[in-house]
């Protein structure tokens, strides 16, 4: 499994660059300063972009450095995710 620090400069454009791939895996490990990669994020992030896509498969591991406080989604924001 693949770590790195730049999710969003590194992984996101090459994703979109991709935007007509009926397969895709990812599997790796993110540090991220702000906010988790979570089933939104993905969505947003990823599914909303690639149209074709039939099959995903990954395992995304989210690592952030908590100071003092964590801004985690909320059970209500957790059960409203949906893929579609």
């Amino acid at each position: 499994m693949a770590r790195t620090f730049y999710y969003n400069e590194l992984i996101l454009p090459l994703i979109y660059r991709m935007a007509n791939l009926e397969e895709l895996g990812l599997y790796f490990t993110a540090f991220v300063n702000e906010t988790f990669i979570d089933g939104n994020s993905l969505k947003k992030d990823i599914l909303n972009h690639m149209l074709q896509l039939k099959q995903f498969a990954f395992d995304i591991r989210s690592i952030m450095s908590i100071k003092n406080q964590m801004d985690l989604p909320s059970k209500e924001d957790i059960q409203q995710f949906t893929i579609y």
